[in-house]
Parts: structure tokens; sequence; C-alpha cells
């Protein structure tokens, strides 16, 4: 059996290249191409004896683009004689569907977002995309029951046609903080401050706009001493800037903005509070969790509800949740930090359980290589 990862990118993934060095190590033959140039992504997977191809179009119109990528996928499964298709994200996915109508071989389209209407602006072509994809594709792999739910709850879907399997992580492969560095981010901050993080790329859909609201009312109607530091970039990033002065938070708040040591910050971070709205599997929170840290996030999001349980190893918010309600369950929680450090350590071992090696779903990924093309069973 030869597989073939169809991926759109070249930035390196813990959960993609664990699942790879995995089926590798049990007996799968792996082929990778990307749809992008070669990066870190080829370099790591190369480095567990697993070939690597890219091509790209070289087109700015988007229809000889993908027509391009169509025709080269058509013709790079029957030169390499590939018995199945793993694609992955969006884009790979809508080729990856299309071109399995050329050249006939069992193609698995694996999702990795979910889409909330009147939350983040969806482009007319990202929702033809997944219509296309949903209606051509035979076998699709979301990451959990509650992804699935919910896209089930917002989008018009054929669920038969869909598979869950966890993500799976090498946690060994994620750095390490470095203890001076993080000695240094805390000095930096009045001592006996709180420090919050926030780690969300600057759009809608994160709320660092909900999360300013929070803070002020920590701030001025439970008078705790709290530093929040948000880390990442994004479109919304001077629209943000602008809310913190107009609410004169500026002592209060740090933008780090797009770091690449953003363990040392997780590390020297009190809670993390994570309101996002749109998410399939957090790697943030899971980062977080490795290190023991307290989170705070929302029910109903990506995974969340599978293994987050409130007071026990982390806190939900509801989707709805005024932020006078949070910043209220937020003052119950600093109340009680040995409680909160507890949930914390409490989570790191959930994650570590159902995230970590142990829980490779070696057998889910047989099921799939064991369907034809029509998704029945070989």
């Amino acid at each position: 059996m030869k597989v073939l990862h169809y991926y759109p990118s070249a930035s390196q993934t813990n959960s993609l290249e664990t699942y790879l060095r995995l089926l590798k190590e049990n007996g799968i033959e792996l082929i990778v191409l990307t749809s992008c140039e070669r990066g870190d992504f080829h370099r790591n997977v190369e480095a567990y004896g697993i070939p690597c191809f890219a091509f790209e179009s070289g087109s700015k119109n988007r229809l000889v683009h993908y027509w391009k990528h169509i025709r080269f996928l058509n013709r790079f499964v029957r030169e390499h004689q590939i018995d199945h298709v793993f694609s992955h994200l969006q884009q790979a996915n809508f080729v990856a569907v299309l071109a399995s109508y050329f050249h006939k071989k069992p193609t698995t389209l694996f999702r990795h977002h979910l889409t909330i209407p009147g939350v983040e602006r969806v482009s007319k072509m990202e929702k033809f995309f997944d219509r296309v994809i949903d209606r051509l594709g035979k076998q699709l792999v979301v990451a959990s029951p509650s992804v699935l739910q919910n896209i089930q709850k917002y989008e018009s879907i054929r669920p038969e046609k869909y598979q869950v399997i966890p993500y799976c992580y090498d946690f060994d492969k994620y750095p390490k903080p470095d203890p001076n560095r993080v000695a240094q981010i805390r000095a930096s901050y009045p001592e006996g401050d709180f420090i919050f993080l926030m780690c969300s790329r600057f759009v809608a859909s994160k709320r660092h706009r909900y999360a300013l609201d929070v803070l002020e009312i920590l701030l001025t109607k439970y008078q705790w001493r709290i530093q929040l530091l948000l880390l990442d970039s994004g479109p919304l990033l001077d629209e943000i800037k602008a809310v913190i002065s107009e609410k004169k938070l500026d002592q209060q708040v740090t933008i780090v903005g797009f770091t690449n040591e953003f363990v040392n910050y997780m590390a020297a971070s009190d809670l993390l509070f994570h309101p996002s709205l749109t998410e399939t599997s957090s790697s943030t929170v899971k980062e977080m969790a490795l290190l023991n840290k307290p989170v705070v996030v929302t029910a109903g999001v990506g995974d969340f509800d599978d293994y987050i349980v409130s007071g026990e190893n982390g806190w939900k918010m509801e989707l709805e949740q005024p932020a006078g309600d949070t910043a209220n369950m937020l003052d119950l929680i600093l109340k009680d930090p040995q409680s909160m450090y507890a949930c914390g350590s409490a989570l790191g071992k959930t994650v570590l359980a159902k995230f970590g090696l142990s829980s490779f779903h070696l057998n889910s990924y047989l099921s799939l290589l064991n369907k034809k093309n029509d998704g029945t069973s070989l």
C-alpha cells in the first residue's frame, strides 16, 4: 500500500509530521507532495525516510492555477503508482477531490477548519470549495466529535461520509522554556501581578476586544492587578491598539506580536485566556497544558468539550457569555490560586493521555486505507 500525503504548506506541523512518522513505522509506504515550495516540513519528514516532492503552478490566474495542480496531481498519482491519497486542508482537498475523478484512486480528505456564520468573514470561493469537497468527496475526516457536530450545525453536509480521528502529537518535539529568559520576562512586570496570555491571530473570531472588556472589569470592579500579553499578529492589530488606548490599558497590555519564543511567554504566564470562537483542535491550549498552566476557553468551540471539564482541568465560558459574567468567573478563579494551578496540572495529564503518542489511532487510518473509491470496504 503506497499512500500519498498531499498538503499545501511548507511549515512544520507537529501533528501531521507525527502521524506520518507513525504510519511509516507501522509499515505504510508514504510519499509527500506539497502544492508549494519546499520548507521545514519537507526537511522534517525526509528525516524519517519519507520522500518529499513539491510543485508550484507559477500562475496568478486562479482557474489556471488550480487546473495545473489538478493535472499535476493526477499525473503524479499515476507515475508513482499511488494506491491511496490523504489530502489535508481546504485548498489541497479541492484539488485532490477533483483529481480523484481522473486517476480513480481512493482519496481521503482531512478537514481542519470550522466556519461559524457571522463570526468571521468567509469568501465566496471558500464556501464554494467546501460545497464541492463535501459533495464530491467519498470519505472525509475531522478531528473530534464536537467539530463534526458544529459542522453539521452550520453547514449542509452528509455526516455519514465523515469519520473522526483525533490529532496525535509527539510532545517531546515541542521546544522547552529557557528558565533564564522566563525569569527575565516575568521580572519585566510588577511583582505580584497575575500575567494573562492570549496567543491568537488578530482576527474577529479570536475576540481580542472581548478580552479587553473582561480585563477592564477585572481591573476596575474587582481591583485585580493583571498584565495581559498578546502574542501573534493579524489584520486587526491596529484596531486593537486603538481600543487599548481608548480604554487606557497601555500599562496593563503588552503586544508582543509574532515571536518564535512563544514557549517562554507561556511559561512566564499564570493563565491562558482563550475566548476564540473558531477552532478545530487548538495547539495553543495543548502547549499551555504541557507547561501545567490553567486555561479558560469557550464551550462548544473546537474539541474543548471533548477533554476540558470546568473546575477540574480548566474553565469554559459560554459562547455568548457577557464580559461581566466572564470577569466574575475569573475573579473567583484568581481568589483560589491553589485550585487554579491544580487545574493546570490536571490539564497537562489529560492532554498527554488524549493526544500523546500512545493515543495514535492506527486502526482508524488502516480502516481508511481499506475503503474503495466509493467509500465502501475492500
